[in-house]
């Protein structure tokens, strides 16, 4: 049984319909993201989860029990919030172990269930400390160890990465995995960093302007996300406008640049006009008289990163970016770019019809 159930729900302030009939589960044991830019519903749709907010219509169910009404603190969950809420008064043995006391747990299974826990989050021997006496880091965990030390079928995080640099965000993105792991508690997490949703989740709801775009894995919803929103939200896309010609069973000719390109597709009715999509790291450059080579360009700028080399390209007046490990090319050079077909989003009315049905992965509400 799913440890937690999201059935048409929908969510409406006045006017303004917030979550529109979203359904989604979540499994014993996984770690999904619910991921969206600003104002696409995620943390209203976490609130809703948590007790917070109640939905306008739908179900909610933990354990398969439908919570909505039911109040925050009697749900089987737990809440990691961007500011944390720790308690500045309070030692760390103490903050961890407020929720306990609260729910009756005596004074020596306290103390072995905060040290055990303190050792998850490799914080042994903090017991005594103050709150502002700990990295940003170190706060992060205990924040995190407190909604763990309950043992809760679900913890609730909501973008509690958000306000650290970089460096620091990159550690702690691994630490969550890992305690996670550790504990085999079911997460679910509330982001707008891609980064970060992609390093940590088994699965991802995408949401956009209220409304579930695509559910599925991190390499499904990467390598075939089934809009075009998705694909620009979930990393760099290149788009040149496409004319369909001939079609067959199982693929598509598009006239894109003034060349011809046999696209696999789904199937069904594809119209006249399409948007061709590629990613930046799925491309090569080639000579400009390669065979290989699928559309001509023009090199305009390039930039050395490292293990690879950024290259900005004119294509039929539009710039492509391009990520490769094979350089060599300078600036006003003719070029030929080149991909794997079956790498290319062909987008119809926002939709990628080039994805094959029998390769979405979702997860069932």
């Amino acid at each position: 049984m799913s440890v937690l159930q999201v059935r048409n729900v929908r969510k409406e302030y006045g006017d303004v319909l917030a979550v529109d009939d979203a359904s989604f589960a979540v499994e014993d044991g996984e770690f999904v993201s619910i991921l969206g830019p600003s104002g696409s519903g995620k943390s209203t749709m976490l609130r809703m989860i948590s007790g917070f907010e109640t939905p306008t219509s739908g179900e909610i169910l933990i354990n398969g029990e439908d919570v909505v009404g039911v109040a925050p603190f009697e749900r089987d969950t737990n809440m990691v919030f961007q500011n944390l809420a720790l308690f500045p008064h309070l030692t760390v043995a103490e903050n961890i172990g407020f929720g306990l006391k609260r729910s009756g747990v005596g004074k020596a299974d306290r103390a072995e269930r905060i040290e055990e826990i303190l050792e998850v989050v490799e914080l042994s021997g903090y017991e005594n400390r103050e709150i502002d006496q700990l990295s940003g880091g170190e706060q992060q965990r205990i924040a995190l160890a407190r909604a763990v030390v309950n043992r809760p079928s679900i913890i609730l995080l909501d973008e509690p990465l958000a306000s650290l640099d970089r460096k620091l965000r990159q550690h702690m993105k691994f630490e969550l995995q890992r305690i996670q792991e550790e504990t085999g508690i079911t997460f679910l997490y509330v982001t707008h960093d891609q980064e970060v949703a992609m390093s940590i989740s088994d699965r991802m709801v995408v949401l956009n302007e209220g409304e579930i775009e695509q559910k599925g894995s991190v390499q499904d919803i990467y390598d075939r996300p089934a809009t075009r929103f998705v694909a620009q939200f979930m990393g760099d896309l290149n788009v040149l406008a496409g004319t369909i010609g001939a079609r067959s069973n199982g693929s598509v000719d598009v006239d894109v640049a003034g060349t011809s390109i046999t696209i696999p597709i789904a199937g069904g009715d594809v119209g006249g006009s399409v948007d061709v999509g590629v990613r930046p790291s799925h491309i090569d450059l080639l000579d400009a008289d390669d065979p290989g080579g699928l559309l001509p360009g023009r090199v305009l700028n390039h930039i050395y990163a490292g293990d690879e080399t950024v290259y900005t390209v004119e294509v039929d007046g539009e710039r492509f970016q391009v990520e490769t490990e094979t350089g060599g090319f300078d600036v006003g050079e003719e070029v030929s770019l080149s991909w794997d077909l079956e790498d290319t989003f062909l987008f119809e009315n926002g939709k990628n019809v080039a994805l094959a049905d029998e390769r979405a992965v979702e997860l069932e509400g």
